[in-house]
């Protein structure tokens, strides 16, 4: 799940980043759309891996961790977000989040895809 959620982010930023330049609100809402998808994904694959190991009684503190740092990566980018629009403009400002998204992405696709090692 993790995976095609990872996979689906790259089209999703790309999408949403060639939607200024071409003006198209359809490019904005499809890659708003994938991008959500692949977000959504990612995220319950993260709480398939986290929850099962934790003890019965660890599990409300884990997801309540989980959220808040689910928050923070979400409302920091945004923050930071406005504050390149101010900056550079808008079109430069959805640009390089793109780009980071999509370098991020692609980052751990290739972690995604390898086989995990347990000792």
């Amino acid at each position: 799940m993790s995976l095609a959620g990872t996979a689906l982010l790259v089209p999703g930023a790309l999408l949403t980043l060639s939607a200024p330049q071409l003006h198209s609100l359809l490019a904005l809402f499809a890659g708003t759309a994938l991008a959500g998808a692949g977000f959504g994904a990612v995220s319950q694959g993260a709480l398939r891996l986290l929850l099962p190991p934790a003890a019965p009684g660890e599990r409300a503190g884990t997801l309540a961790a989980y959220y808040v740092l689910s928050y923070l990566a979400m409302s920091v980018p945004a923050v930071l977000a406005g504050l390149l629009i101010n900056l550079y403009g808008l079109r430069t400002a959805v640009s390089l989040y793109a780009a980071t998204v999509v370098l991020l992405a692609l980052t751990g696709l290739p972690r995604a895809v390898r086989p995990s090692r347990t000792a």
